[in-house]
């Protein structure tokens, strides 16, 4: 007799391992302070994604700027070598 595993069985091996469950002391599904934390640090990180954003938009914009007010730039951005038209 031949057993073969189910597909599900391999499929399942390569699914990342599922998160405990986090528990209080009396058993019970707890886990809003720890829910809150990371809601409050995702958007603390997402302030400073935007922050960054803003700055390196400014300082492409005056980078370009620049390229582009020097003179016999005729239009083209030269940057590192590179020209962009």
């Amino acid at each position: 007799m031949l057993l073969r595993p189910n597909r599900t069985d391999k499929l399942d091996s390569l699914r990342p391992p599922r998160p405990k469950i986090l528990s209080g002391g009396n058993g019970r599904f707890e886990s809003g302070d720890k829910l809150a934390e990371l809601a409050a640090e995702n958007k603390r990180l997402r302030a400073g994604v935007d922050r960054a954003v803003k700055i390196n938009e400014r300082m492409w914009n005056g980078i370009v700027d620049l390229q582009l007010s020097r003179p016999g730039s005729n239009g083209h951005v030269e940057i590192n070598g590179d020209v962009l038209s």
